[in-house]
């Protein structure tokens, strides 16, 4: 059964995509969750599916930070719901200066502030290219593992913790 295609016809997933207002680019696809626009298993495949299928098919700089940056913010909540708490750190550890920056403009538009979104992905350059590359490296090796290895990896890991939770919320 394709889980992710009866949650997202294809129209719907591009929609969520392409969505660029301040609070989808700070807050991830959380937002939509807090919103009521998706329920919290639809976030949860969604972002587990974009998550592994973007750093296997573009490692964490095209395939995360490159193609999808607003999904940087829904990583912590998204690993430590999926009960990978050890990653959710190591996540937020590697990816401190992106979220310190979400963490800020999500502040400011709580207060009432507006954003000015050409400032904010100029900033969001300036905090990746603070990212340590060695740190970021890791993170993708262990994602992914080493080529030819068999041994579990954090993708495999995510994506077994994923089905778990969709299977035993269908139940």
């Amino acid at each position: 059964m394709d889980y992710y295609a009866l949650m997202f016809p294809e129209a719907v997933s591009q929609e969520l995509q392409q969505l660029q207002t301040p609070e989808a680019a700070t807050s991830g696809f959380g937002f939509l969750k807090d919103q009521g626009i998706i329920n919290e298993l639809q976030w949860l495949v969604f972002c587990a599916s974009h998550l592994t299928g973007g750093i296997a098919n573009g490692g964490v700089w095209d395939g995360l930070l490159g193609n999808q940056p607003k999904l940087v913010a829904d990583c912590v909540p998204l690993l430590r719901r999926l009960g990978l708490a050890n990653a959710a750190e190591r996540f937020a550890m590697v990816f401190a200066q992106i979220l310190e920056l979400q963490a800020r403009v999500r502040q400011s538009l709580q207060l009432g502030a507006s954003v000015n979104m050409e400032q904010y992905w100029d900033e969001w350059q300036t905090a990746e290219g603070k990212l340590n590359d060695d740190d970021v490296e890791s993170f993708e090796r262990d994602f992914l593992g080493e080529y030819g290895a068999t041994g579990p990896t954090l993708k495999s890991e995510i994506e077994d913790a994923a089905i778990s939770l969709v299977l035993s919320v269908r139940d």
